[in-house]
């Protein structure tokens, strides 16, 4: 065989791959906080008190399972071993089932991409400190802050 027979062969393959899948791009993944809570005995729920999201570097052209796997399964895992991002979406919340008090590492696949958080399983969610604010903004978290105007009392005249 010649080698114009193989560049044609490889041309119309390559038509055909992209008339099947599209123009497919290689994604960066990651999550949106480092380190994150999870509430003991919790079934397929976000973590607090921020939800932990996987987040995708462009919107999936398709629906898009991310592989989840867990350090120590033990402690928490994810049912279904990962989840999906919908077409035209950059996010997905990552729902766990934590079975028993330890910390885990969560590590999201995608393809060769790969990115990790830590997720504490407690009895309780701690408080977040105020000057934890700033990173709950930077997360995307709204955050209400009240506004409070104080009246001072105007002397009277005492005549």
């Amino acid at each position: 065989m010649n080698g114009r027979f193989h560049s044609r062969a490889l041309a119309a393959l390559a038509a055909l791959l992209m008339a099947a899948f599209g123009n497919v791009h290689a994604q960066d993944i990651s999550f949106n906080v480092a380190s994150t809570y999870s509430l003991l005995g919790s079934a397929n729920a976000p973590t607090e008190p921020i939800a932990l999201q996987v987040i995708l570097s462009a919107p999936a052209q398709t629906a898009t399972f991310v592989q989840l796997t867990s350090s120590d399964p033990t402690v928490a895992n994810v049912i279904g071993g990962g989840l999906s991002v919908a077409v035209g979406q950059t996010t997905s919340a990552v729902l766990l089932s934590s079975l028993s008090l330890g910390t885990t590492t969560l590590t999201a696949w995608l393809g060769a991409a790969q990115a990790s958080a830590q997720v504490s399983v407690v009895a309780t969610i701690p408080a977040v400190p105020e000057a934890s604010t700033a990173s709950l903004l930077a997360a995307g978290v709204s955050v209400v802050l009240l506004l409070a105007k104080r009246r001072v009392a105007k002397p009277r005249d005492c005549a």
